[in-house]
């Protein structure tokens, strides 16, 4: 009796601060800081993103390979930050030129594209051999 007493009393206590019945008799319960970063990273690897960052010109262009998993949309972004004009090429996994704009300097252009799941190549090219950055982001849309 004095035993049954004794686990009603604890889990009332625990209840009352908080913890459900079923926390109070857990054996081993344990959330350490590499858990939480685990799951952290499960939900960024699959939030859909390929790619998203700065890229120098380097010889007047920029080459990046995107690689898109499943058959979906995918939406592609580029910012050009360089000191002229530029031409972009996006091409499919056969190496063939799908989409190619022109972008002038200070200028961003987004799309959604529907495409089939491979590899695909975004090729950025400065019409004046020029210098600075182009942002490339693409995502592939759930």
């Amino acid at each position: 009796m004095k035993k049954t007493l004794a686990i009603s009393v604890i889990t009332l206590a625990l209840t009352g601060m908080g913890a459900s019945p079923s926390f109070a008799s857990s054996k081993s319960v344990s959330v350490t800081q590499d858990n939480i970063l685990q799951s952290k990273a499960a939900i960024f690897a699959s939030d859909g993103k390929i790619i998203g960052d700065y890229f120098k010109l380097e010889n007047g262009e920029v080459t990046k390979k995107l690689k898109h998993k499943k058959d979906a949309n995918m939406r592609v972004s580029i910012t050009n930050n360089s000191n002229g004009g530029v031409h972009w090429f996006l091409k499919n996994p056969n190496g063939t030129v799908y989409k190619e704009g022109d972008l002038a300097k200070g200028a961003t252009y987004n799309n959604t594209f529907k495409l089939k799941k491979g590899n695909y190549q975004l090729r950025v090219v400065s019409d004046t051999n020029g210098t600075g950055t182009i942002y490339i982001g693409a995502r592939t849309m759930e």
